[in-house]
């Protein structure tokens, strides 16, 4: 066996491991940054527009008279496009290739989170559970690219994973056709690759995650020993 088919067994062991999981985790892990911000404007955008609905009740109750059968039918079907239009409006505009792939690494990281929320619905439910996995471990970066240079090994690493590989695969599973992403070709079944291929960068964004997490440590530990040689030696004296 090779070392690449090595990686697809680990990546295909963890798939199974997080779908054996109790719903805890999995709450905690699917929820992200990017799907907490698009609540909260749903939320906002929800409230205007039931608050211009009440609003627009009061107004006709004072100049026009009571609302009867047929007013309250127009509000129903005002609340409902409400509602749905609240949630249309609450996903934010598509995130783009460019936007993914140009900027800080920064920015490029909070686009990929957010492209991989808005390309869930399009993918089949083995692969959405390794998108909210990644989808995590990109938020969970976040703290630590303050400290990260552009021009250092790692953020090269992640601007490649995320800014080509992960759009990369993503757009040539979705570009074979629906009726055929599960049939068995030589083999090789488009949905299993695509699971697969999530599962090596999902693995690769872990282990850069541990080295920079690592990093962080060591300046943590290294930080402790100078005040312990400052303050430690200075009580001795």
């Amino acid at each position: 066996m090779s070392e690449v088919d090595e990686t697809i067994a680990r990546a295909r062991a963890a798939i199974e491991r997080s779908r054996t999981r109790d719903a805890g985790p999995m709450l905690r892990r699917t929820t992200s940054r990017a799907e907490a911000e698009r609540a909260k404007r749903f939320i906002l955008l929800l409230g205007a527009g039931f608050a211009a609905i009440i609003g627009l009740v009061i107004f006709w109750s004072m100049v026009i008279g009571p609302v009867k059968a047929m007013g309250i039918l127009l509000l129903l079907i005002a609340a409902a496009a409400v509602f749905f239009g609240s949630g249309i409006l609450a996903r934010g505009r598509p995130i783009t290739l460019p936007q993914m792939q140009s900027g800080t690494l920064a920015a490029i990281t909070d686009n990929s989170e957010r492209w991989l929320m808005q390309q869930r619905r399009l993918l089949p439910p083995p692969a959405r559970t390794l998108g909210d996995q990644i989808g995590a471990r990109i938020a969970a970066l976040q703290p630590m690219l303050a400290n990260i240079s552009d021009d250092t090994h790692e953020a090269r690493e992640l601007k490649r994973i995320l800014g080509d590989e992960l759009p990369d695969l993503v757009g040539r599973y979705q570009a074979v056709p629906a009726n055929l992403r599960r049939t068995d070709r030589n083999g090789r079944v488009p949905e299993q690759d695509l699971v697969d291929g999530l599962g090596l960068i999902d693995q690769q964004i872990d282990n850069l995650s541990r080295g920079l997490g690592a990093v962080e440590m060591d300046k943590l530990s290294s930080q402790k020993r100078y005040l312990e040689l400052r303050y430690q030696d200075d009580e001795q004296e």
